[in-house]
């Protein structure tokens, strides 16, 4: 199944979904997926994007979309975009740099409001996928207060996890970007746009590898979890294969600018297997002082990590 575009339409409101694309034992290949706003403030309407793939493959490149979201008005709003593939190959890019303004966010996607995660995907079972998640702008996610799922308020939500199979999962993430995204915006502090979990979360989880993979040049503000959190758990594997230059680790977190988190601001976890199988490397972030920060009175005394002050006992 193939489309070239799906191209400048107003979806508000629908039943369920805006986009939506479910296929078992099927290529699909969606193209370019380009300046739709998905809107869903009224009660019922839920996901933004839906895409899920068994075998062989699912491809979409996302620019310019607009996926928002209301919780207060609309209770059953859901996810920005959730890519569930399980097995075969999954190529999927979210935004893109503008070749014309490197760095701008002219090609990246907007979404805001939006319930669990703003951008979800997840690699299943012994799948492969190639991700770039690029000048994105998420504000404003919100926890879906579920305990049964494991974003909760995240802005960008990757997973290798088993879902279809009684087998531990072997998925593998390669040769991946997540890079140039803007998360949460504390620049008012009377009306912070930030999200409540984390800004960046990768999960690598059973016999699963990430190859790598970069997280670099973000700049993540004022969220309620950590600013970038890399987990690696039982015996997933963090692994060098095709590096681009520069690169002596699976993962690479490099120039990120991250401040005023509530969590920490990259924090990395390993559990299980070996300390060989860790592989993860931070360079050049940059440190920047949130509103609290810059507005510490010289008696106030640093009580949390994100910065945030209290008056100096007298």
């Amino acid at each position: 199944m193939s489309f070239g575009e799906i191209k400048n339409n107003t979806l508000d409101n629908a039943v369920g979904r805006g986009i939506f694309a479910t296929a078992d034992t099927a290529t699909i290949d969606l193209g370019t997926i380009e300046n739709n706003t998905i809107n869903r403030v009224f009660p019922w309407y839920r996901l933004g994007m839906d895409l899920r793939c068994r075998f062989p493959s699912l491809a979409a490149t996302m620019i310019r979309n607009r996926v928002i979201g209301d919780s207060f008005s609309n209770i059953d709003t859901a996810g920005g975009i959730t890519v569930l593939s399980s097995g075969g190959n999954l190529s999927l890019a979210i935004g893109q740099d503008d070749p014309a303004v490197p760095g701008a966010l002219t090609l990246g996607n907007s979404f805001e409001g939006n319930i669990g995660s703003a951008i979800r995907v997840e690699l299943q079972d012994n799948g492969t996928g190639q991700l770039a998640i690029r000048n994105n702008t998420i504000i404003s996610t919100i926890d879906d207060l579920d305990p049964t799922t494991s974003v909760a308020g995240d802005a960008i939500h990757v997973s290798l996890v088993s879902a279809n199979s009684s087998a531990d999962a072997t998925a593998v993430l390669q040769s991946s970007t997540i890079s140039g995204n803007v998360i949460g915006d504390d620049s008012d502090p009377l009306l912070p746009l930030v999200n409540e979990g984390s800004g960046i979360v990768v999960r690598a989880t059973e016999e699963t590898t990430v190859q790598d993979l970069f997280i670099s040049e973000n700049t993540i503000t004022g969220n309620l979890g950590d600013g970038i959190l890399f987990s690696r758990s039982d015996n997933a594997v963090v692994a060098v294969v095709n590096p681009v230059t520069g690169q002596i680790h699976g993962v690479t977190i490099n120039g990120n600018t991250i401040t005023g988190h509530a969590g920490n601001g990259i924090a990395v976890a390993a559990s299980g297997g070996n300390a060989t199988q860790v592989g993860v490397e931070l360079r050049g972030q940059r440190p920047h002082a949130g509103p609290a920060e810059r507005n510490r009175p010289a008696d106030c005394r640093r009580c949390r990590p994100c910065g945030r002050s209290q008056p100096q006992p007298g």
